[in-house]
């Protein structure tokens, strides 16, 4: 009987243990901009994406995906996957990720449009999907929205419970002339995302400390 309850007390403590392995993992959604107004800044972009994916745990789940003329498709996402609990399997899809981010850096042309608020619907329901307590939606953008004339958005998904970051926002030359203009506009993304349920919003000057905020 002793051994009995030993062997249910142990059983008890791995299920507990698996649980809060699951439980710990994030899930990241990263998108970039690669409209004209901001097109210069891909490869440093995709450096960041690569280390916030480097830096990624076991059982994390992580997309990476463009921002274009038209963002709500499945087309527009470069990777996605959780990484396997097995750290060497980690590793290895981690090396595949990296090498198709790459090959997306060295193909992409510019788009003339940007449709943030479309990427964003792709990002929001994805990550609805995950397990995960912790889920981000990483912007690399100047944030700065220009739809086709045909291209309908509406509000924004319900992001409740994520975390939402714009980072490398570039600013622009009627931002120069204008600083106010830059301030507004991420002011009205904070509220755009605040008012859709985000946990919080966040702007990360340094793409390369996007890592220290997932």
């Amino acid at each position: 009987m002793k051994m009995f309850k030993l062997c249910c007390l142990s059983l008890i403590i791995l299920l507990a243990g698996c649980q809060s392995a699951g439980e710990a993992s994030k899930s990241s959604y990263i998108l970039i901009d690669i409209s004209g107004t901001y097109f210069k800044q891909l490869k440093k972009c995709t450096q960041a994406a690569k280390f916030a994916l480097i830096k990624s745990q076991t059982n994390d789940f992580i997309a990476v995906a463009k921002i274009s003329s038209r963002s709500f498709s499945n087309e527009e996402v470069i990777i996605k996957g959780t990484l396997p609990s097995r750290p060497s399997q980690a590793n290895s899809m981690k090396t595949m990720m990296a090498s198709k981010i790459d090959t997306f850096a060295k193909h992409a042309r510019p788009s003339n449009h940007t449709d943030i608020s479309g990427a964003i619907y792709q990002a929001a329901q994805t990550l609805g999907a995950q397990p995960s307590l912790t889920k981000n939606i990483v912007i690399f953008s100047d944030m700065v929205e220009d739809l086709n004339v045909d291209t309908i958005r509406g509000r924004m998904p319900d992001l409740t419970g994520i975390h939402v970051i714009a980072t490398n926002v570039i600013k622009l030359r009627s931002d120069n002339r204008n600083p106010e203009k830059y301030f507004k506009r991420l002011k009205q993304w904070e509220e755009l995302t605040l008012g859709a349920g985000a946990a919080s919003w966040k702007v990360v000057d340094d793409p390369m400390q996007l890592a220290d905020y997932l």
